[in-house]
Order: C-alpha cells, then structure tokens, then sequence
C-alpha cells in the first residue's frame, strides 16, 4: 500500500478527491481510537482531545458529499460503470450505517438521575428535589427546561454517582445524535424520571 499514501498529481482530479476522503477517514479513524483511549481511561467526555473542525468527517453527511460529487462527475463523463460499482456500493452503506455502523444505546438508573437533580437544586439554593413532591418536580423540571441559563453549574461539587451522570449526558453531548439510539431510564416510574 505504498503508493496508497504517495503523492497525487492535481493533473488527477478523481485520485485528489479519494485522497481527501482517505485522509479525512484515517484522521476520523485516529480520532475514535483517541476517544475510546480517553473513555477508558477516565476522560468519559474526550473534551481536552486536539482535532481540526474540518479534519474528520462528524456526519455522514460530510462524508457522502465528496461521493456524491464523484458519483455525479463520473456519471457526467460517461462513466457510468464506474459511478454504478463500488461507489454506489458505498454511497448505499454510508446511507444505511453513517459513520458509525451501529448505533450506541445509553442506560442510565431513574435513582441517579433524582440523585443528580437533588445535588444541583441543593447547590443553587433551590433546594432538595428529592424532597418535593412528584407534582412539584413536574413544575420546577418545566420551568428550567424552558429558562435559558445552564442548569449544572461546572464548579459544582458532587458524589462519583453524580459525577457519573454528568459525564454521561457530557459523553452523549460529544458524539452527537448520529451515533446514538434510545436513552434507557430503567426502573422509570414517574414524568419525572425522565
């Protein structure tokens, strides 16, 4: 695979575009590898790791431009065989997978979540949660969720369970919707557990 990283020519339009998709993809593979590294090794957020905005591909809509364009110019020019083999094969994956392939569900204990609200309303003064009623919950979640300001203060002490949760909804916050599925509340009760 040495010429796979040689040099291409500008006189190459088509081997200029799949080195730049080559690039962005190995830079979004390294990337990953880099995230799961810092999620084993307590970094759950990954916030601290350097990348350029625009060197890995963060949707697969920025991956599936670049082909569409190959796909549409080889189409153009009269090469169709081309634009109908593997491309094809590869714009349909990207549809149906994106860039994750599989999607991540998130599991989180109702218990945990009641836990973290009570820290954050005893920290702001607002209160214990778990000491209001289920109808009092209902009001006061309304309420933030509809103000503008940051609920969870950052210098906000905690417990390791609450801390956990934070970095939870931190980790969800940075892989963005693409990649994830269902957020699973068990032993969800009330309107409140959500």
């Amino acid at each position: 695979f040495k010429e796979f990283w040689n040099h291409v020519p500008p006189s190459e339009p088509y081997r200029l575009l799949f080195s730049y998709i080559r690039n962005r993809m190995s830079a979004t593979r390294d990337y990953a590898d880099q995230l799961v590294l810092a999620l084993m090794n307590g970094n759950p957020s990954g916030a601290n790791l350097p990348v350029a905005d625009d060197a890995v591909f963060s949707s697969k809509e920025e991956l599936l431009e670049p082909l569409l364009i190959a796909y549409r110019s080889f189409n153009e020019m009269g090469d169709g065989v081309v634009a109908k083999g593997r491309l094809l094969d590869l714009i349909r994956r990207v549809h149906a997978f994106g860039l994750a392939m599989v999607r991540l569900d998130i599991r989180q204990e109702a218990e945990r979540h009641t836990e973290a609200m009570d820290c954050v309303t005893k920290f702001i003064g607002d209160g214990s949660y778990t000491d209001m009623s289920e109808e009092e919950r209902v009001v006061y979640l309304t309420k933030i969720l509809a103000s503008k300001r940051p609920l969870v203060p950052k210098d906000m002490p905690c417990s390791e369970n609450v801390q956990a949760v934070f970095d939870c909804f931190q980790a969800v916050a940075d892989i963005g919707p693409e990649f994830l599925g269902a957020y699973i509340i068990s032993m969800c009760m009330q309107p409140s557990d959500v």
